[in-house]
């Protein structure tokens, strides 16, 4: 598992996606937002995937959720705030889905 991890997060320092944004773990994935007070924490099980989207020459990272993940979801935490709650559901970047800074 650590071994996945510090792949994902060498390839992401590749396309120059900022090490603050996220911190990764064997338990799951807390990313910050400059639109939230807290931090949300996702265990792997709720994460569907991961990908890099390009927008107007901008990279942003997308977190993909499963379906039905949300903040009442066993071991998710921050996900009721409004700011996250409309960043999954509005269309930002050209994409759905939450996006770290």
């Amino acid at each position: 598992m650590l071994r996945q991890v510090r792949r994902l997060r060498d390839s992401w320092s590749e396309v120059g996606i900022a090490a603050v944004a996220m911190r990764l773990s064997p338990n799951g994935l807390r990313l910050s937002s400059d639109s939230a007070p807290d931090s949300v924490f996702l265990p792997w099980n709720t994460i569907q995937g991961l990908r890099v989207h390009r927008y107007l020459r901008r990279d942003a990272l997308v977190v993909d959720l499963h379906p039905g993940v949300g903040s009442d979801t066993p071991g998710v935490l921050g996900l009721e705030h409004p700011d996250i709650q409309l960043m999954l559901t509005k269309r930002m970047l050209g994409t759905v889905g939450f996006e770290p800074p």
